[in-house]
């Protein structure tokens, strides 16, 4: 049996809202293609079920023990690196923020504690085509390199 390409390998991807829907299927998504996927959400069950998920389609996962929000920027960058290692890339989910004002706020938090070669991508809420059409557009944004 040939292994599956896993193109992503070495990308380690935050993911803040795990729990969110549309989050947890672009999570999914990466980790299918080979990102280390660190979970984190302000429910630790719902962060842990989206690591299980990305785990289930043969990823790396791992779960930020600490609910996320409230921590944010750099205390949530050291959590998942000591969960598993330093993120490269990150997601925020929309609907775990008040608004999309909020949300874009946590992610260009995040994104100045990562550094510029850092991809942070706010995840919609309702995205347009669906969710899994949404993991699919991030996912392939990855693959076309650049960050």
């Amino acid at each position: 049996m040939t292994p599956r390409p896993r193109p992503l390998a070495g990308r380690v991807v935050l993911v803040v809202g795990a729990g969110d829907r549309a989050t947890r299927d672009v999570a999914r998504r990466l980790g299918a293609l080979g990102a280390s996927i660190v979970s984190a959400d302000p429910s630790v069950r719902e962060a842990a079920t989206t690591a299980g998920l990305v785990a289930a389609g043969a990823g790396t996962a791992r779960v930020v023990e600490e609910a996320s929000p409230p921590l944010l920027g750099a205390a949530l960058l050291r959590a998942a690196t000591a969960a598993l290692s330093a993120p490269t890339d990150a997601l925020v989910a929309e609907a775990t923020f008040t608004d999309r004002a909020a949300a874009s706020a946590a992610a260009d938090a995040l994104a100045a504690a990562m550094g510029a070669s850092a991809r942070v991508v706010v995840v919609d809420a309702a995205p347009a085509g669906g969710s899994k059409e949404q993991a699919a557009r991030i996912a392939e944004a990855f693959l076309a390199g650049g960050r």
